[in-house]
């Protein structure tokens, strides 16, 4: 009731003592272009370690050229696959492991996390078709084995490929937005291409089929 007395107590709240152990890892990323790879960690890196070009292990099978530490910011290094296979709007999807990598000494030489933040995908399609190119260029058909590459693509495009004197030999799609579609060098018949000079039409699709824009190309085929 209102005025009455009230009964001191004693409470005890009993607390788990928590030790937040301190991680290392990639905290974003950005393919520059096609043959270099920016990754920011979330603390700085033990330079040593983070330029083992063996430390970078990808997935289909890719290797670093070199990697280097941004000497402005020790969080950052670039990681450059020049002599290599290009990525990002290839029309390959690539899974970058990084392993054996430390943090700076000053930031306690923490080894980089397993799993989640130890590896990146790289994958990404271009906006528009300024830089579309071929790989490789020549081709050689190689009894059927050979294969090109349009890369550099939009999320939706088609591509028509024709004789240098103008016959249309076959029509490509890339709808799945990984930036590039591969090309067996063969016709609409299923024939493999003769030596020789093609060229190819690029078209930017809108999500209703409507070409928006164009780029013209050429590639060569030997045998």
């Amino acid at each position: 009731f209102y005025g009455s007395p009230i009964e001191e107590a004693n409470v005890t709240f009993i607390m788990d003592s928590v030790i937040a152990n301190p991680e290392f890892f990639i905290s974003s990323f950005e393919i520059v272009n096609s043959y270099l790879i920016r990754v920011v960690f979330n603390v700085n890196v033990d330079e040593t370690s983070a330029i083992n070009t063996e430390n970078y292990i990808f997935d289909p099978d890719n290797k670093a050229s070199s990697v280097k530490v941004d000497e402005n910011d020790k969080r950052i290094i670039l990681i450059s696959l020049e002599g290599e296979k290009p990525v990002g709007s290839v029309g390959k999807e690539y899974v970058l492991r990084i392993k054996n990598l430390i943090s700076s000494a000053a930031t306690g030489s923490i080894p980089i996390n397993t799993g989640a933040g130890s590896y990146i995908v790289l994958s990404n399609f271009a906006n528009d078709l300024s830089d579309v190119y071929v790989y490789p260029n020549p081709a050689n058909v190689n009894d059927g084995a050979g294969t090109i590459t349009f890369a550099n693509l939009p999320q939706r495009a088609k591509i028509t490929i024709w004789t240098l004197y103008g016959t249309q030999v076959n029509e490509l799609e890339e709808t799945d937005g990984d930036g590039g579609v591969a090309f067996t060098l063969t016709d609409f018949s299923g024939d493999y291409l003769a030596s020789g000079i093609y060229v190819y039409r690029v078209v930017m699709l809108d999500e209703f089929s409507n070409e928006s824009e164009e780029k013209l190309g050429k590639f060569a085929v030997f045998r």
